[in-house]
């Protein structure tokens, strides 16, 4: 992705990408989508970065409906030895959505983060009580997956144009250009 708040900027790096991989794609506009995060750069001085439709995935995987008021309940640290292991299949399922939930708060869900920290000790031997406290932890994303909070202020100067490049080689170039 190059961001700059001039054209000229652009399209020179775009040319010196070209030099050297001759084959790319060049998606020019305000929104762009990449490895699960959405970037909108609509509003001046803005950019709204959300992992909604990848956070809903998570949940859906997981076959998680509920919501929760935070991450972790009281005993997210508390390792029950008497609680049921779970299966093989489980085992693996678990560790997929948590690897996934790990990829998700360290972009856009910092609020999640002890929660899942935590539970990325549990993958090699996770029990029931682990499966609930990501059940929670899962929960609590799809009651706030819009929150304000995704929102970041880009102070330099008015994002004049954004590139996203595809190559063979390289699958996205991020610059930012002063």
């Amino acid at each position: 992705m190059i961001v700059s708040d001039k054209k000229e900027y652009v399209d020179t790096v775009i040319e010196k990408i070209k030099e050297k991989y001759m084959d790319i794609t060049i998606k020019r506009g305000k929104v762009h989508d990449y490895l699960g995060m959405r970037f909108d750069f609509s509003n001046t001085n803005e950019v709204f970065i959300s992992m909604s439709t990848y956070t809903n995935e998570i949940c859906k995987e997981y076959g998680i409906e509920g919501t929760a008021e935070t991450p972790a309940a009281q005993d997210l640290f508390e390792i029950d030895a008497e609680s049921p292991k779970l299966s093989n299949k489980e085992r693996e399922r678990f560790h997929r959505t948590v690897a996934q939930c790990l990829y998700a708060v360290s972009r856009t869900r910092p609020d999640a983060s002890l929660a899942v920290i935590f539970l990325t000790t549990r993958v090699i031997d996770p029990n029931e009580q682990d499966s609930k406290k990501l059940e929670r932890g899962t929960s609590k994303g799809q009651r706030i997956l819009d929150s304000s909070w995704e929102r970041t202020t880009a102070t330099s100067t008015d994002l004049y144009v954004t590139e996203t490049l595809h190559t063979v080689s390289i699958t996205t170039v991020n610059l930012i250009l002063e």
